[in-house]
């Protein structure tokens, strides 16, 4: 296909991996701890769900940059991942 890597829901990685294999890096945003509200998004996956789904890299935006203490929501989703 030409790409190094791909930017996808959550929900595409298994097919993705089915297609590439490890030839390709994916990104997936949508991201949503247990404790966040899914807001607008409609196809989101925990942190822990996404890489078990065999995701390389996710983004989490609102439940960080939204929560009153930024440092504390990162250290929730670290312990949400161990």
């Amino acid at each position: 296909a030409g790409i190094d890597g791909d930017v996808a829901s959550p929900h595409e990685v298994k097919m993705l991996r089915a297609e590439f294999g490890d030839k390709i890096k994916i990104a997936v945003q949508g991201i949503r701890p247990t404790w966040a509200a899914p807001d607008d998004q409609k196809r989101f996956m925990t942190p822990r769900q996404a890489i078990q789904a065999s995701a390389d890299y996710i983004g989490i935006g609102r439940p960080i940059t939204s929560h009153p203490n930024p440092r504390e929501a990162v250290t929730k989703i670290l312990e949400e991942l161990v």
